[in-house]
This record gives structure tokens, C-alpha cells and sequence, in this order.
């Protein structure tokens, strides 16, 4: 997730989602939450005509560039484009590492 969205909006957009770009999904796309996530915390906010980007408890998720296999975590924590990034912990609230500052 990226602070500067107060779950609710998707500010990561353009340069910006080049380094975290939005997980989207298109309009017709059925979700399913996973093991260990809560499936009342997952749900969409609009993107552009046609895609959503994915949320979870109402914060729009992102990838990162540089996380190419299942696993990689190298965008946690990370301060560029404007903000903090950090992953989501399954009770729906963000993973922040001591000293770094809460969104």
C-alpha cells in the first residue's frame, strides 16, 4: 500500500506507477481471497473506464518493479514517489517497520 492513498484513492499514477504499479483487474473480473485473507476486506476502487485496481481494507494494492517472483519483498518500507510503501498484514493493516511513520 502507499500512504499518500488514505485508503481510499489511487494516488499512484503515471511516473509513479512505473516503480509500484497498481494491481488492477478488469470490471467483469470474479476476486477470490486467497488463504489467510480475509475475504470481507477485499474489494476494488475504479481506476480508469473498465479497471479496478484491487484493495484490502479499503487501500488500493500495488506490485513493485523490482519483486519479479512470489516472494520478493524489496519495495517494503521504501520512501520514493511521495510516500511510504509498505506490504498489508492479513488482519488488513498496514506492516511497518519501527521508526518508519503510520499512515
Amino acid at each position: 500500500m502507499f500512504v499518500p492513498d488514505h485508503q481510499g484513492a489511487v494516488t499512484c499514477v503515471s511516473l509513479c506507477a512505473k516503480n509500484g504499479p497498481p494491481f488492477t483487474v478488469t470490471a467483469t473480473s470474479r476476486l477470490k481471497a486467497g488463504s489467510g485473507v480475509d475475504g470481507r476486506l477485499v474489494g476494488t476502487v475504479a481506476l480508469s473506464p473498465g479497471r479496478l485496481v484491487v484493495t484490502y481494507n479499503r487501500w488500493p494494492l500495488y506490485t513493485y518493479h523490482d519483486d519479479i517472483a512470489p516472494g520478493m519483498g524489496s519495495g517494503q518500507g521504501i520512501d520514493v514517489n511521495g510516500g511510504y510503501w509498505y506490504f498489508m498484514s492479513p488482519s488488513g493493516d498496514p506492516v511497518v517497520p519501527a521508526g518508519d511513520p503510520s499512515p
